[in-house]
């Protein structure tokens, strides 16, 4: 079995072509030899990918997190950016604890 990547090739057209059209399209570049397979990287390759992908969906959910927090302190007109460098800093989030318990 080949994986075939059909960028740049008649069969990737925007255009619906019937699939039976178009297997056989790609069956006749793939004899002519036109059609080159793609690679599949091995295992550990594809799960430290899968470990990235998952890394910076977790660091963009905590950014927004924070950006979500200083929101709410402004809205509520609380100026802790103002105060602290660092609103979630170990001094930032001690003021935000001390807001918290009144």
């Amino acid at each position: 079995m080949i994986r075939v990547g059909l960028r740049g090739t008649k069969a990737d057209t925007p255009w619906s072509m019937k699939p039976a059209i178009k297997s056989g399209l790609i069956a006749q570049l793939l004899q002519c030899g036109l059609l080159k397979g793609s690679s599949i990287p091995p295992r550990a390759q594809r799960e430290l990918r899968d470990l990235t992908r998952h890394r910076t969906q977790v660091v963009e959910e905590k950014t927004r997190t924070i950006n979500r927090i200083q929101k709410v302190l402004e809205d509520a007109n609380i100026k802790l950016a103002s105060v602290a460098s660092d609103v979630m800093g170990v001094s930032g989030r001690a003021m935000i604890q001390r807001l918290i318990e009144g």
